[in-house]
């Protein structure tokens, strides 16, 4: 699929967002500094207690908390974290599937089908034990785990991406994708490039 950016100052404003950006990051730094170290610390998926860690931490920082979901009067978060969730990705493919990752330095056109297959294999995860999609915890969480491959969605920024970035032509979402960050991802690597 090709994009056009939707205005000529697109690029400059793109250029002086990432540039404010950069300036004001010592008022995030430290907060995200805590959550990349935590994941550089323990990357691994096979101790329940580091996952749960992680997906609690991420998740609540960034307001995509998994014990959001449609069956929470069924069980404590407790028990969610350690029965549900830790359990389903202490017993999954993610740690392989990251490994495989890892190689990459920056989403490409040829590797970007293989970061959707990851995030849509994660969310796919989730959704066995919240019962709801969870795109945007899924995201933030794996772009801790490799922040150069997986880019951070929310309506927020889908939105924003949406307003500078048309899509031309017909679009084909891979089969193992979740379409709406495919798009997403799409068009964050066309800006990216």
């Amino acid at each position: 699929m090709n994009h056009v950016l939707c205005n000529k100052n697109t690029v400059e404003d793109i250029l002086e967002w990432s540039k404010r950006k950069r300036d004001a990051s010592t008022h995030w730094f430290l907060f995200d500094k805590v959550l990349y170290d935590l994941c550089q610390q323990y990357p691994r998926y096979d101790n329940a207690h580091e996952v749960v860690a992680k997906i609690a931490m991420i998740g609540r920082a960034y307001s995509a908390s998994v014990e959001r979901r449609k069956n929470a009067e069924t069980t404590s978060d407790r028990d969610f974290y350690y029965g549900y969730v830790a359990s389903l990705i202490v017993d999954s493919d993610l740690d392989k599937r990251l490994d495989a990752l890892r190689k990459y330095q920056t989403p490409t056109t040829e590797n970007l089908p293989e970061i959707l297959a990851t995030h849509l294999y994660l969310q796919e995860l989730l959704k066995k034990a919240t019962e709801m999609n969870k795109r945007s915890f899924a995201s933030k969480y794996l772009h801790f785990h490799c922040p150069n491959l997986f880019y951070i969605f929310d309506s927020y920024s889908d939105r924003e991406i949406n307003r500078l970035v048309k899509s031309k032509g017909k679009w084909s979402c891979p089969s193992d994708a979740d379409a709406c960050y495919a798009k997403y991802c799409e068009k964050s690597l066309f800006i990216q490039q």
